[in-house]
C-alpha cells in the first residue's frame, strides 16, 4: 500500500513527469540513471528511489513497457484525460455489436469504436504482445493457424474436441487484473488496464485485447493439459476456446480427467458442441478434415463451386437476386473462402481462384 500511494506522490512530481516523457530516447540503463539523479537532488530518500528504480527494471524483464502511473500511461499513448474518462464512465457506448463468422463459426462481436481500440491497441502490441503465451496455443500468435492446429492431430484413432463454454464472457476482470499484476505493474494501474480491456467485467470478443489476454489467462490450463497429455502420449493443442486431444482409442477413458483440469482453470466445457471421433468417423478439428490429410469439407468446396458456376452463368447481380443472398461484400467473401481454400489445398484453390478472377464483378 506504500508503495502505490508513493508512486501517486511520485507520479504526480512535474520535474519527475518530464523525465519520465524522455523515454525511449534512450537506453534503459541512461533512463535509470537520469531517474535516480533527479530523485536524489529532488530529496527523496535512497530506500524509495531504490524501490522505484527495482519497479522499473521488473518491468523491462518482462520485456514491457516502464509505466509508472495513470498520468505517464496518458503521455505514452497521447490519450487526453477527459477522453481517458469518458470511455472508463461510458464503456457500452464505445462499443458496437453484430456477427461475424469467425474461420468456422458465427460468433457475437463487440467492436470498441476507433479512440477506444486505438488505446487498446497500445495495450496489446507494447504490454500483451511481449509476454509469452503456451506452446500449445494456436491461436492469436504469429505462426500459427487453424491449418496448423489441425495437422497436429491427423491420423489419430481418436480425436477428442471439446469446446469450452462462453469462453471471452467467462473470463473475468479479476482474472485479467491478474495477468497486468504479474507483469510487473503496480495495482492502479493494473486497474485502469483492466477497465479499459473488458466490458461489463468480463473480455469482449472484438477488442484487440482480448484474444491475447485470452492466451495470457489459459497458460497454467494449458501447462497443466499438456503435463497429464504427455505422459499418455496423448497430443493436444488449444486454439482459442476450441481444444483437440488426440491419439489411441483409449483417451477417450481420460476424458474425466481433462474435464476436472478444464474446471479447476475456471472455465466448463460445452457438452453440446464436443465430439468424440473414431478412424471411422469424419474427423474434424477446428473445420478440417484430419482422418488421413488436412483437408477441407467436402461439401464447403462443393458449396462454393456451385456459387462460382452460377456467377458464371448468370451474372453476379441476378445470382445475388435469385438465391437471396443478403451480402454487401459478396466478392470478398467468395475470395475469401477461395483463398481460405488454397491455404489447404493449393491446386484446387488456384483452379477455383482462375475461376473468380474472369467473373465480371460489375462494380
Amino acid at each position: 500500500m506504500v508503495l502505490n500511494l508513493s508512486f501517486v506522490f511520485f507520479c504526480n512530481n512535474p520535474l519527475l513527469c518530464c523525465l519520465k516523457s524522455s523515454l525511449g530516447s534512450g537506453t534503459m540503463s541512461e533512463y535509470l540513471d537520469s531517474l535516480r539523479g533527479k530523485m536524489v537532488s529532488t530529496g527523496y530518500s535512497t530506500e524509495y528511489i531504490e524501490l522505484c528504480i527495482k519497479y522499473a527494471n521488473d518491468l523491462e524483464n518482462n520485456n514491457v513497457p516502464v509505466i509508472f502511473d495513470k498520468a505517464h500511461f496518458l503521455l505514452l499513448t497521447g490519450l487526453k484525460t477527459s477522453e481517458l474518462r469518458n470511455i472508463l464512465t461510458n464503456k457500452p457506448e464505445h462499443y458496437h455489436e453484430f456477427e461475424l463468422l469467425v474461420n468456422y463459426r458465427l460468433r457475437n462481436i463487440l467492436a470498441p469504436n476507433p479512440l477506444l481500440k486505438q488505446v487498446q491497441k497500445w495495450i496489446q502490441v507494447f504490454i500483451l504482445k511481449p509476454l509469452k503465451v503456451s506452446s500449445w496455443a494456436t491461436a492469436y500468435k504469429p505462426g500459427t493457424s487453424i491449418i496448423k492446429n489441425a495437422k497436429v492431430h491427423v491420423k489419430q484413432d481418436c480425436v477428442i474436441n471439446l469446446d469450452l463454454k462462453n469462453f471471452f464472457d467467462s473470463i473475468t476482470s479479476v482474472r485479467v487484473h491478474k495477468i497486468f499484476r504479474s507483469a510487473g505493474y503496480t495495482k492502479e494501474l493494473a486497474t485502469l488496464f483492466t477497465q479499459i480491456c473488458t466490458l461489463e467485467k468480463c473480455l469482449p470478443q472484438g477488442a484487440p485485447t482480448s484474444p491475447y489476454l485470452s492466451n495470457l489467462i489459459c497458460r497454467n490450463l494449458d501447462q497443466d493439459l499438456a503435463i497429464f497429455c504427455q505422459s499418455r502420449a496423448i497430443r493436444f493443442t488449444r486454439y482459442a476456446d476450441d481444444m483437440t486431444f488426440s491419439g489411441g482409442v483409449e483417451i477417450e477413458n481420460y476424458i474425466p480427467n481433462i474435464r476436472k483440469t478444464i474446471t479447476k482453470h475456471g472455465f466448463v466445457i460445452n457438452e453440446d458442441k464436443s465430439q468424440v471421433l473414431f478412424r471411422n468417423q469424419r474427423q474434424v478439428v477446428t473445420g478440417l478434415v484430419v482422418n488421413d490429410k488436412v483437408a477441407i469439407k467436402k461439401e464447403f468446396i462443393r458449396k462454393l463451386s456451385q456459387e462460382i458456376h452460377y456467377c458464371l452463368r448468370f451474372g453476379v447481380s441476378n445470382h445475388i437476386l435469385n438465391s437471396r443472398i443478403n451480402k454487401s461484400n459478396y466478392k470478398d467473401h467468395l475470395f475469401g473462402r477461395v483463398y481460405y481454400i488454397r491455404m489447404v489445398n493449393k491446386p484446387l484453390g488456384d483452379i477455383l481462384l482462375k475461376k473468380l478472377e474472369s467473373i465480371d464483378w460489375e462494380y
